[in-house]
């Protein structure tokens, strides 16, 4: 993942692209962590 972000960012002739790609990667993960989150308090 942040080898890829990385080619982009040297390849890419759009900056902008770039950080879009990475905060559109952040969200995700940040969703996908509350949700495993949230299933483990339901868990218990």
């Amino acid at each position: 993942m942040i080898g890829f972000l990385v080619t982009s960012i040297t390849r890419g002739p759009n900056p902008l692209y770039t950080i879009l790609i990475a905060a559109a990667a952040l969200a995700t993960a940040i969703a996908i962590g509350v949700v495993l989150y949230r299933r483990r308090s339901r868990r218990r």
